[in-house]
């Protein structure tokens, strides 16, 4: 894979470099700025951009959040020592495709390139439901846009009263990868139940917050 990465302890970036190099990976720059970050991805379009949240003088989700908007094909792996649930929800929300703490061994970040390159996400789903899914004033509004392409296929499918074996028949996946995928998509929606989620995507058709049949979803 391509690979863009961003912190700003200089070591520790050149050392991640070394690391993604030696397994085969492309490492196309090494930059110490969310801003640089940004630019660049827009520019070289790597397959991946790596990156922490923590920076003295920018908003590392804020850059990741640009990026979604300006390269939304250039996958978003955040890298942080920051592991607390509200923290992985909101790297979740702002567009990120997954996220691993510091802390954790080093196989366990190649272990995430490698579920991004298989279009699956990588963040911890134990995590994720310690924290709960949060609840804005608006809540259920614009969620639908945070579901990846995948998900979108099993939220459609979900609408048609499928089954998890069916999804996973008709999506060519296992039916333990399918159920995964089932409960990604309740926590970013924000329920807790198949039945909310297919009323949620009812409401928002009806508030014309998405389209009847071609969905925007």
């Amino acid at each position: 894979m391509r690979l863009l990465i961003c912190d700003d302890h200089r070591l520790f970036l050149e050392a991640v470099g070394h690391a993604f190099t030696s397994l085969g990976h492309e490492v196309v720059a090494l930059v110490t700025h969310p801003s640089e970050a940004v630019r660049l991805a827009d520019e070289l379009r790597p397959d991946v951009l790596v990156m922490d949240l923590g920076f003295p003088d920018s908003d590392g989700l804020e850059s990741v959040k640009e990026l979604r908007a300006r390269a939304p094909e250039v996958q978003v792996l955040v890298l942080t020592g920051s592991t607390d649930p509200t923290t992985a929800w909101s790297v979740l929300l702002a567009g990120a495709q997954g996220m691993v703490g510091k802390d954790q061994p080093v196989d366990r970040v190649f272990h995430a390139l490698e579920q991004l390159a298989a279009g699956d996400e990588a963040f911890d789903l134990a995590l994720l439901r310690r924290g709960g899914a949060p609840q804005p004033a608006d809540a259920g509004a614009g969620t639908v846009d945070v579901l990846t392409p995948r998900e979108r296929e099993v939220l459609r499918r979900l609408v048609k009263a499928e089954t998890t074996p069916q999804i996973a028949e008709s999506m060519g996946i296992t039916t333990s990868t399918a159920r995964a995928y089932v409960q990604s998509v309740l926590m970013k929606l924000g329920v807790h139940s198949r039945l909310e989620a297919v009323s949620l995507v009812a409401r928002l058709v009806h508030t014309a917050e998405l389209e009847p049949e071609s969905a925007r979803f």
